[in-house]
């Protein structure tokens, strides 16, 4: 049966130590859904396993935008 309460919720812009950011991108991965990557308004993009509760990876993309767009890249073994 479906339930219209949260089962959880996470805070994804702290970890990047960054006050007053906002999400601009959220993408989830095409292999499992257990990664998810969030873009934020201060040009970072942090990558977490959803069964952690801190980001794997914190990525600054060192230009002055924000994140807008998210793509998970394929690899050579990915069908």
């Amino acid at each position: 049966m479906r339930t219209r309460s949260s089962v959880g919720g996470r805070d994804v812009v702290a970890p990047a130590r960054d006050i007053d950011q906002e999400v601009t991108a959220l993408e989830f991965d095409g292999d499992g859904g257990f990664l998810m990557a969030v873009g934020i308004s201060s040009r970072k993009v942090l990558i977490y396993d959803l069964r952690s509760s801190c980001p794997i990876r914190i990525k600054d993309h060192m230009y002055s935008s924000p994140i807008l767009d998210i793509k998970w890249h394929q690899t050579l073994n990915s069908e």
